[in-house]
């Protein structure tokens, strides 16, 4: 499954600002940056990957997301104003507590 998959996690749709208690798969390209962004997010990790950045970063509703970004845009401790880019995401219900 998690070849399907790709590169991804589950995280909760309120913290996207999405309605439901369910989880949502995001992928890291599914986050971008944008000015008018409704996401907050505050850099953890950078690691270089080719030309670009893979960025750990956690939203301001807590959960830890991973990033795509262009190499030179975001250092650890930088706050993020992301967009999320996917309309229809895949859906899970949420784990059991």
């Amino acid at each position: 499954v998690a070849a399907f998959v790709g590169r991804g996690g589950l995280v909760p749709a309120v913290a996207l600002g999405l309605p439901g208690d369910d989880e949502v798969l995001v992928r890291p390209d599914q986050l971008q940056p944008d000015p008018a962004g409704t996401l907050l997010a505050t850099v953890e990790t950078v690691q270089f990957r080719g030309p670009g950045s893979v960025v750990q970063a956690r939203l301001a509703a807590g959960a830890q997301v991973e990033i795509d970004l262009a190499r030179g845009l975001a250092r650890p401790g930088d706050t993020l104003r992301l967009r999320f880019t996917e309309p229809a995401p895949p859906r899970f219900p949420p784990a059991a507590a």
